[in-house]
């Protein structure tokens, strides 16, 4: 396998990287792009112009809310990666998720992937999709030798993520591919470092990402009790992005660490306009519980480390890291360090 990774300004010091790598443009590539600055329509102009100069490769296309490259958190930028398999094929598949049940779009992915069980199937899931929890779990009944790894393209509020490629943009989908051929040796690992600082607690009630009551309480009455809540944001100032807003939320500080969800957890925000607590993009359901938690960046620094230590001394190939937008948010020094 061999990868060649460029960040994209315009197309042609993206024609002067393929000259000065001699790459053969008559080959088989994955193509991957990621883009957390350029719009829909300037996303598959790009992805037509690599499509018309790498006409035999499979090109997946995703927006993001940041790049890693070289071990660093980039703003604003798009990154291309053109990764050549000797042996492998490459396997994509476009699947809707609109106006169908978690249910019946897992019965859809496994149908189209039961054979692939050898390597990781990437999955990205557009628009804001809030049943990826319920879909994963869904999955993993059906056919539970599938290994998924991937995410929810998303940003906070008002940005919501996209999917495209070629042939354009692919509204409330997933673009999920994989590696099929000779056997591949992959593995995964995830880096979850949230510490508990309450005991359990009922949402007692709940409809889709609002949360109604808590223990029987009103659900804003009871943040105000238990979280000392008083007012949303910080600063009655202009925000200048989903950032800035995030962080100057009250309830930023708390993570809702799910019991029995393997590491799961969610942030909280406050719909002002109808004063209701609800859920950043996920739903949640009425009896689920709860812990009150927060990150642990030491934890966070030790598994990086132990992760490292499983790979030292191995050939690796390739690593590709998925990171939340919430940890990037708020933990950008940290992330930093964890890739080091």
């Amino acid at each position: 396998m061999k990868q060649y990774k460029h960040l994209y300004t315009n197309l042609t010091s993206f024609s002067e990287f393929i000259k000065a790598n001699e790459i053969n443009t008559e080959d088989e590539y994955l193509i991957k792009i990621f883009t957390s600055i350029l719009s829909r329509e300037e996303s598959v102009d790009l992805a037509k112009s690599i499509k018309s100069i790498f006409n035999k490769s499979t090109i997946i296309g995703a927006s993001s809310n940041g790049i890693i490259y070289n071990s660093q958190i980039i703003n604003n930028s798009t990154l291309i990666l053109i990764e050549k398999y000797s042996k492998q094929k490459i396997k994509k598949e476009i699947i809707s998720i609109e106006n169908k049940t978690p249910k019946i779009i897992a019965k859809e992915f496994v149908k189209k992937f039961e054979k692939e069980s050898d390597s990781t199937i990437h999955l990205l899931i557009s628009d804001s999709y809030s049943g990826a929890h319920d879909l994963v779990g869904h999955i993993n009944h059906t056919d539970y030798r599938l290994k998924l790894a991937g995410g929810v393209l998303s940003g906070l509020n008002d940005w919501m993520g996209f999917l495209f490629d070629e042939n354009g943009l692919y509204k409330n989908s997933i673009l999920a591919f994989t590696l099929i051929g000779e056997k591949l040796t992959d593995a995964r690992y995830a880096n979850f470092s949230r510490d508990p600082v309450s005991q359990s607690y009922e949402i007692t009630h709940a409809e889709g990402s609002i949360i109604k009551e808590i223990e029987g309480i009103n659900s804003i009455k009871w943040i105000k009790k238990y979280l000392k809540f008083q007012d949303e944001y910080k600063s009655k100032s202009q925000f200048k992005n989903s950032k800035d807003k995030f962080l100057s939320t009250f309830l930023y500080h708390f993570i809702m660490l799910l019991d029995g969800h393997n590491d799961a957890s969610r942030y909280m925000r406050i719909i002002k306009e109808t004063d209701e607590l609800a859920l950043y993009i996920t739903t949640i359901k009425s009896g689920t519980t709860f812990k009150i938690g927060y990150v642990n960046p030491t934890q966070i620094r030790e598994q990086a480390y132990n992760i490292y230590n499983e790979l030292s001394g191995k050939f690796i190939e390739n690593i590709f890291a998925y990171v939340c937008t919430s940890r990037k948010l708020h933990l950008t020094s940290m992330l930093d360090l964890e890739f080091l």
